[in-house]
């Protein structure tokens, strides 16, 4: 007996909430909304005794806990692609680096100095991490006092170091292009 007491109080008392928010409206423009979704709401209460039987509550409870889910799995998951994206970012970035650093090296043994340098890295599948192409430029700082030997010099040092590299980096010859300026 206290479940249909219970029942016909919860009526009750959304009955007055509805007359009260009805007679709070300033315009009555929204009065027929308000009576239409009240009047929803209202049948709802009223077959509520018949509706627990579909266990109703526990099916929309479990659905939006389900969708619920899988936002939260929708946005963990940008998240995560971000984070991948950044940190794919820095270490190309830091491999662009220490590639830098070692032809810098390899270049000083030929009295050579690297001046700029732009490479296209592969970043999908078997090419990840592999210089797809290089460009450099770079002084020449050698010793020579002729402006003839001079030259000779640079194009010696420049045909090495890059054999060097394409050695060292498994590149073909035609990937790799080498600028030399005398200093």
């Amino acid at each position: 007996m206290t479940f249909l007491s219970e029942w016909v109080e919860s009526i009750a008392c959304y009955l007055i909430f509805l007359t009260a928010i009805l007679s709070l409206l300033p315009s009555k423009k929204y009065e027929i909304y308000l009576r239409f979704f009240g009047g929803i709401l209202l049948m709802l209460l009223v077959f509520r005794p018949f509706l627990g039987g579909f266990h109703l509550e526990e099916e929309l409870s479990r659905l939006y806990q389900e969708f619920s889910f899988q936002q939260d799995s929708r946005e963990l998951e940008q998240k995560i692609a971000g984070v991948e994206e950044t940190q794919r970012e820095l270490l190309r970035q830091q491999y662009e680096k220490a590639i830098g650093e070692d032809i810098g090296q390899m270049a000083e043994m030929y009295a050579l100095e690297l001046k700029e340098m732009e490479l296209r890295l592969g970043m999908e599948g078997e090419t990840l991490g592999k210089i797809e192409r290089l460009h450099l430029q770079l002084y020449y700082v050698g010793e020579e006092e002729e402006k003839e030997t001079a030259g000779l010099a640079a194009q010696r040092a420049k045909n090495r170091l890059k054999e060097q590299i394409c050695q060292y980096y498994g590149m073909e010859a035609a990937d790799v292009e080498v600028q030399v300026e005398e200093g």
